[in-house]
């Protein structure tokens, strides 16, 4: 990828010796990054370092991170330029239109989960435990927490479509909740599987299992709708993806 192996071995090298990496902020750095927004009427300025997994910003404006993965900053296409990088239309720039590709992916699956849920509930109307119990469809519920829910003012007038099916204003399946954390993980692993970051990132699946525990617990949902939530997440994932490939979209 770059220019010249030994080059970028230097480099790092340079850059370790300099002890750079993790320092305080300091007022010079950031004074340059302000001049810059100012001088060339822009929003966003930054002085950075690539080592060799990450970018880190020693001074930046309008910018919240304080570092990003290397595999998804601009700046890695200068390293392997060999000089300095302009770029008129980042939207237009073959090297640099992943970043967009992976945003517009993102909004594309949760739009798509958003409705496919919807249509789901719209046919297949369930009622969720707490509910069910409440109508004697099932045995009370004994918990704490599937008591306390089932007392909870829960809205019954979110939206048109909840006034479709009389009697059961709550939707069940799919469990959105599991749709949605499942969702992200996903996403998140697909950005990190060919990084370093591989393996921590599969440890995001936490954040789907305890989701899904707190809303099995509360009466919420019954696990065969978290199940369901998941297998939609997952498809519409894939199916996005293959349709943006077989459209021959930008990626």
């Amino acid at each position: 990828m770059f220019h010249s192996q030994q080059r970028e071995i230097e480099r790092l090298a340079a850059l370790e010796r300099y002890d750079l990496l993790d320092t305080p902020r300091e007022e010079v750095f950031d004074r340059i990054v302000r001049l810059a927004c100012r001088m060339l009427n822009v929003p966003m300025a930054a002085v950075s370092a690539i080592d060799g997994h990450r970018q880190w910003y020693k001074a930046s404006q309008g910018l919240g991170d304080t570092e990003v993965p290397r595999s998804q900053t601009f700046c890695v296409h200068a390293l392997a330029a060999g000089g300095p990088l302009v770029v008129a239309d980042a939207t237009a720039d073959a090297r640099l239109r992943r970043v967009a590709f992976f945003a517009a992916a993102l909004t594309a699956t949760l739009l798509t989960l958003s409705y496919v849920g919807a249509l789901t509930f719209a046919l297949f109307p369930a009622a969720p435990p707490w509910r069910a119990a409440e109508l004697g469809m099932i045995n009370p519920l004994s918990s704490p927490a599937g008591v306390q829910s089932a007392q909870s003012p829960l809205p019954t007038d979110s939206g048109p479509l909840y006034h479709l099916v009389d009697g059961n204003p709550y939707a069940a399946i799919p469990s959105l909740h599991a749709g949605y954390s499942v969702l992200v993980f996903l996403f998140l692993l697909t950005l990190a599987w060919n990084t370093r970051w591989r393996w921590l990132a599969m440890l995001g699946v936490m954040y789907p299992l305890a989701q899904s525990f707190a809303v099995v617990y509360t009466g919420n949902h019954y696990v065969v709708d978290l199940l369901i939530g998941a297998v939609y997440a997952a498809a519409v994932l894939f199916g996005v993806w293959w349709l943006w490939r077989r459209l021959e979209l930008p990626e």
